[in-house]
This record gives C-alpha cells, structure tokens and sequence, in this order.
C-alpha cells in the first residue's frame, strides 16, 4: 500500500475518529465520576460543558466537509474547516480548565 493511497488516508482518519470518539466518552465518565468529589476538586461542569462542545464542534464541522466535498467547491474550505475544528478542540479543555 502505497504511502498516500486513498485506503492509507481513510484508514488513518477512521483511527483518529475512534480515538477522538473514545476520549470524549472517557472524558464523560470522568465527569460522572468527579462529580462525587468535594467542590475543590470537582470540575465535572466544566469537562461536561467542553466535552458537549466538542461533540457539538465535530458534529458542525464534519457536517460541512461532508456538505462541501465536491470537485466544484474548492478544497481549502475542507482544509481551513478542518483546522479551526482542531484547534476548536485542543483549546476548549485547556482554556476550560485553566481559566479560572
């Protein structure tokens, strides 16, 4: 299989898929689990609130690859989706938790 086949490619994204799917359901379970904590420690609001708009980021932004993938639409809104979705994601927890 060659390094940049469609299979490799497709094969690549359905992993990333499944973790991003995974730690989200992890993160859900850490939230139902935290919240017996005392409020010092319990944070289970906020990973809620960013684990829903992280769903809510994934759902949209696939939703408009899917809409915009044709040969007749150019493909750097495909690519410029794609980043904002990633860096949607990995800035909503930090700032989350972080931010006080």
């Amino acid at each position: 299989v060659a390094a940049n086949s469609p299979s490799m490619i497709a094969s690549i994204f359905h992993y990333c898929i499944s973790v991003l799917l995974l730690s989200l359901l992890l993160l859900l379970w850490r939230a139902r689990v935290s919240s017996k904590l005392p409020s010092l420690f319990d944070e289970s609001k906020e990973i809620y609130d960013s684990t829903v708009s992280t769903g809510l980021i994934w759902i949209l932004g696939l939703g408009i690859i899917a809409i915009t993938n044709s040969p007749t639409i150019s493909p750097d809104v495909q690519y410029m989706t794609s980043v904002a979705m990633v860096l949607s994601v990995t800035l909503n927890l930090t700032i989350k938790l972080i931010w006080p």
